[in-house]
This record gives structure tokens, sequence and C-alpha cells, in this order.
């Protein structure tokens, strides 16, 4: 039995959300910090080698913990493209 286009989008959009509570810091923390230790890596490479990537991964942290304080799952985004900025700084 196929699936209807309505139906397909809503199982898409459910695949999508992550199964986690954006209130739950510790719970952010242990499911990004992969996320925030990549990108930290990359900014690294831009930075004059003084900077410590263990800094960059706690500004990191801390742009993690304020995306998804602000973060609004049923506004539609990814919450990795919108704490990406944050992460990033």
């Amino acid at each position: 039995m196929a699936e209807s286009a309505g139906e397909a989008a809503s199982t898409k959009a459910k695949a999508k959300k992550p199964d986690i509570d954006f209130s739950d810091s510790k719970a952010v923390v242990e499911q990004y910090t992969p996320y925030v230790r990549s990108i930290a890596g990359k900014v690294r490479k831009k930075l004059p080698p003084d900077i410590e990537f263990d800094d960059l991964v706690e500004y990191g942290m801390i742009g993690l913990l304020e995306a998804a304080q602000r973060f609004d799952p049923n506004a539609g985004a990814n919450f990795m493209t919108f704490a990406y900025y944050r992460i990033r700084g």
C-alpha cells in the first residue's frame, strides 16, 4: 500500500526531529558534543596556534546551550542548523 504525499511528508518531518528535550542541558550536551568538537576543529584552523582547542570547545558548549534555550522545534528548523552559528560564535 503506497503512502500519500502528505503521509510521506509527515513521516519525513518526524524522522528529522530529534527525540531530545532541549530544556535538559545534560542531554543536549551529551547528544551534541561531537558536533561542537567538529566545529571547534574547523574554527581552530583559521585561528592563531596559541588559541587552545579546549577553549574553543568550551565557548562552543556555551553557544550550544544558548541555542537549546532559544530553539523552537515547532518552527520547522533543524536544530543543528539553528545551533551552528551560536556554536561557531
